[in-house]
């Protein structure tokens, strides 16, 4: 899974696959809270 964020005005596409891979990660984030408790 890749965290990647690009800040460039031009690059709507960025942004989205950016977007989705950061909801990708609560998701993921989320069913592992449910097993265990864990604080970054």
């Amino acid at each position: 899974m890749r965290g990647h964020y690009c800040f460039d005005a031009q690059t709507v596409f960025c942004y989205v696959l950016s977007a989705q891979s950061y909801n990708h990660f609560l998701t993921i984030r989320a069913k592992f809270q449910k097993e265990e408790i864990y604080t970054p």
